[in-house]
């Protein structure tokens, strides 16, 4: 039942993203979409710490992008949601049948009772920094890195688009 209604928020959260056209609600969408998918992984037995830890890093990233968007922006009204005649039957429709659809089939969420043993987790945990992935592990962290002394240099008051106006 939880599993359903997360899936019919996001699949909403996902069509009303595309009627948004302030920059703002835009980020604020993309963080609530987050929210449900970190939710989505932390189901699984085998990764409730890599949801927290994927959404807290997600999190701050669209924390920077959101104070760099705000200070680009002007400061537009957010004007009301407003559907057009178009959208919304079509928007009816489809949450209909998206929720015909998961009302009828058997969807198998995570349960609690397939508790992962030690064993199968430190196989997870050994498979992903074997040395066939080691290449690409290194490669994540030089381009984690390059990313964030970008985002530092680009976000300095006095020389980036976050400087004071005076």
């Amino acid at each position: 039942m939880m599993f359903e209604f997360m899936f019919s928020l996001s699949i909403i959260s996902s069509l009303t993203f595309v009627l948004i056209s302030h920059p703002l609600v835009i980020a604020l969408m993309i963080i609530f979409q987050s929210t449900i998918i970190s939710l989505f992984i932390s189901f699984s037995p085998y990764s409730s710490w890599f949801a927290y830890i994927l959404f807290m890093i997600f999190l701050s990233g669209m924390m920077i992008i959101f104070i760099y968007i705000s200070s680009l922006t002007s400061n537009e009204i957010i004007s009301k949601f407003n559907m057009s005649l178009i959208h919304f039957p079509i928007f009816i429709i489809f949450i209909t049948l998206v929720s015909l659809i998961l009302s009828k089939s058997n969807i198998n969420t995570f349960t609690y009772t397939n508790q992962p043993s030690m064993n199968s987790t430190n196989s997870i945990i050994s498979n992903m920094y074997s040395t066939n992935t080691s290449f690409m592990t290194i490669f994540l962290i030089t381009y984690l890195l390059v990313v964030l002394i970008m985002v530092v240099k680009t976000s300095m008051l006095t020389k980036g688009p976050l400087r004071l106006k005076k």
